[in-house]
C-alpha cells in the first residue's frame, strides 16, 4: 500500500517556545494534515504554534546592518548564499511510470549545489567580503593624532 501524504524528505517543525510546549519535552505530539494541505500539530487536545523550519533560508540586509559585530560574518554568508542554487526538490511531477527516464537536476550556470560548496568557495567568499570592509573610505586613520590628556576626576562635597 503506497500512502501519498508521505515524502521522500523530512520536515522539520519549530515549535514555540512557551510553558506548554516545554511541558510537552519528550512527550508525543499529534501531527495532523488536512486535504486542503494545512498542517495542525496537537498535544493534549490543544493546538500547539509552530514554523516550518526552512533549510535554505536566506541572510537579508537589514540582519547586517543591525548587528555590528556580526555584520562581516553575515556579509560572508550571503557571499555563500549567492553562490547557492535554491531550487527545491520535487517542483516537477515523477515521469517514471510513463516508462521515461527521470531527468537529472541541473545547477544554474555559476550557482552550485548546497552540499557541493567547498571550503575554497569559504575562503573566496572571506577574501572577497575582507576587501569590501577594509576599503579606504571605511577606514580613516588620524596621522597627527595627539595624546589624550587623562581625565580627573574630583569627590564633590554634598550639601
Amino acid at each position: 500500500m503506497s500512502d501519498a501524504r508521505w515524502d521522500d524528505r523530512p520536515l522539520t517543525y519549530l515549535l514555540n517556545d512557551t510553558s506548554l510546549n516545554r511541558s510537552l519535552i519528550h512527550t508525543y505530539v499529534d501531527v495532523l494534515e488536512f486535504p486542503d494541505g494545512e498542517v495542525e500539530i496537537r498535544a493534549a487536545g490543544c493546538s500547539l504554534p509552530y514554523t516550518r523550519y526552512d533549510r535554505l533560508a536566506n541572510v537579508d540586509q537589514g540582519a547586517i546592518i543591525d548587528n555590528k559585530r556580526l555584520g562581516h560574518a553575515l556579509r560572508i554568508a550571503q557571499v555563500m548564499q549567492a553562490q547557492r542554487d535554491n531550487r527545491r526538490i520535487g517542483t516537477a511531477p515523477s515521469r517514471t511510470h510513463r516508462g521515461e527516464a527521470v531527468n537529472p537536476k541541473r545547477t544554474l550556470p555559476g550557482l552550485k549545489k548546497q552540499r557541493a560548496i567547498t571550503q575554497e568557495d569559504l575562503n573566496e567568499a572571506i577574501e572577497k567580503t575582507a576587501k569590501v570592509w577594509q576599503s579606504p573610505e571605511q577606514i580613516v586613520i588620524k596621522q597627527t593624532a595627539k595624546p589624550r590628556k587623562k581625565a580627573v576626576y574630583r569627590k564633590v562635597k554634598p550639601h
